[in-house]
């Protein structure tokens, strides 16, 4: 008798509307206990600080949103920190890192609605937003609102390969979705084949209303990513040792065990990436249509990534530096493919041995759940002395302040 772990009964497609609130809060609320100190001591995270609040408050935030950062529009944030401006500067860094975290609640309850039938039954929807709440490393996406656009291209790509919305309200919600989501980051630009795919097998007439606004976003990030001046930077350092340390250590054993995996020798690698390329084609033989393009959604990603990283400046090698990186932003898409491809291997797989292996990644994940499940602290900031600070200066005064941010930048503001 062939092993399945889950057992489908019944026809239950997705949660209601008061289910999907209640999943939420209790998406938020496990957020929440990952990084605590981020809403009870909050503070600005890198650009949250020193681009998106500072050009709000100091050129008026409906300039700001015309202006590209580093090379494409960024329209979330932005609109954040306009709200932000409508509250005392001494809570802008919780309205953005709550603003964060809600952008991050949000795969959750869609995962788990009558929508995303098509992503498969719903016990191995409930794992699969389990598996993205508990991912182990992804510490440089969690709550921050400057890399909430991952967890907004995660949104986007679920209700992309979905059933159509069946009222107005879940009409206007993917409108706005799209709309903000195809001018928050250059993921539409990646996504826009992938969904030009999904409705070329279901003829969706819906599809066709999405694809339409994410070719007027894929075409503004276009123009505004030619009309940036490139900035020369380290050289790539393309090698095999370099790829085969992110690609196993990075994204494969870091996403089960949290943390150490491009560390490891190369003949554990090697063993390591041969498993996870494996359980990919299983993953992707088990998968519905939907896992499937968003398996070739994720890879593009990585590609994209790879092909042109923007790091911090520095002389040393941008592949040498990924390498080293653990649990920042460009692993996060493909470690959730790759579990998510452990979870339809157990639910679907198509022969033991697929259903073996994918059993066990899920056997290993519970370790770096339990050693990455709370994050590293932010240090301790003195954003409340400085604002009472701010209060004493006059009009047209300028003040620096602290911001939490890997290049050691600030925030400069000008008293109005």
């Amino acid at each position: 008798m062939s092993m399945r772990i889950f057992e489908i009964k019944g026809t239950q497609e997705g949660i209601g509307f008061a289910w999907q609130v209640a999943i939420f809060i209790a998406a938020l609320f496990a957020i929440f206990t990952r990084l605590p100190g981020a809403l009870l001591h909050p503070q600005f995270f890198a650009e949250d600080g020193w681009v998106w609040y500072e050009q709000a408050y100091n050129l008026h935030w409906l300039r700001s949103l015309g202006i590209a950062q580093a090379g494409y529009m960024q329209t979330l944030p932005r609109l954040v920190a306009g709200v932000a401006l409508l509250f005392p500067l001494q809570w802008a860094p919780l309205i953005m890192n709550i603003a964060g975290a809600l952008v991050q609640a949000l795969p959750v309850p869609a995962l788990l609605s009558r929508r995303c039938t098509p992503w498969g039954p719903m016990p191995v929807r409930i794992l699969m937003a389990a598996l993205y709440i508990a991912i182990p490393d992804a510490p440089e996406i969690h709550v921050v609102l400057t890399n909430a656009m991952w967890h907004l291209a995660l949104l986007q790509a679920l209700l992309a390969f979905s059933l159509p919305p069946e009222s107005w309200r879940g009409r206007i919600s993917d409108i706005i979705l799209f709309a903000i989501g195809g001018i928050s980051g250059p993921f539409c630009i990646l996504l826009l084949p992938v969904v030009l795919a999904y409705w070329w097998f279901r003829r969706q007439r819906w599809t066709l209303v999405v694809l339409a606004l994410m070719l007027a976003g894929s075409l503004i990030q276009v123009l505004s990513i030619l009309q940036t001046v490139k900035r020369a930077g380290a050289p790539l350092g393309v090698t095999a040792a370099r790829l085969l340390r992110m690609i196993a250590g990075s994204i494969f054993i870091d996403s089960m065990v949290g943390t150490g995996g491009p560390n490891l020798r190369v003949p554990l690698l090697v063993v390591a990436a041969i498993a996870g390329l494996a359980i990919l084609l299983w993953g992707w033989r088990s998968a519905p249509l939907a896992g499937r393009l968003f398996i070739v959604f994720a890879i593009v990603v990585l590609v994209a990534e790879l092909r042109d990283p923007l790091l911090l400046p520095g002389n040393t090698p941008r592949w040498e530096v990924l390498a080293n990186a653990m649990g920042i932003r460009y692993w996060f898409l493909p470690s959730l493919m790759f579990l998510w491809c452990a979870a339809w291997c157990v639910s679907q797989g198509k022969s033991s041995l697929a259903r073996f292996a994918g059993l066990g990644v899920l056997l290993l994940l519970p370790i770096g759940i339990a050693r990455k499940w709370t994050y590293p602290p932010w240090p301790k900031s003195q954003f409340s002395a400085e604002v009472e600070h701010f209060k004493s200066l006059k009009t047209g005064e300028h003040m620096t302040f602290s911001v939490y941010d890997p290049g050691g930048r600030t925030m400069e503001l000008i008293k109005r």
